[in-house]
């Protein structure tokens, strides 16, 4: 089963010891992470796209304006949101 996860942009994702963030919303159907090496990624709902070793991520179905992030990935690798309070980052699970 896929974890879904709803994005604004800017947001930050924690997956194992890396990290994603929504870069960019490209059209109604696809948008652009940006990854913790540095990389920007394309992904779209139509499919996966690995962005780690074993973790995939793509767009949940709708549009890309209410980001979705769908992601693929072993039980083993810590998948969580970073929550900004008070311009601190604390972690949420």
């Amino acid at each position: 089963m896929a974890l879904v996860l709803g994005m604004r942009l800017g947001d930050v994702i924690d997956v194992g010891q890396n990290w994603i963030t929504t870069w960019s919303v490209d059209s109604k159907h696809s948008a652009t992470i940006m990854t913790s090496d540095g990389r920007k990624v394309r992904i779209t709902s139509r499919q996966l796209r690995e962005v780690f070793p074993q973790v995939y991520v793509g767009l949940g179905p709708g549009p890309a304006t209410k980001l979705r992030l769908v992601f693929r990935a072993p039980r083993s690798i810590v998948i969580s949101r970073q929550v900004r309070l008070e311009g601190l980052a604390a972690q949420h699970t």
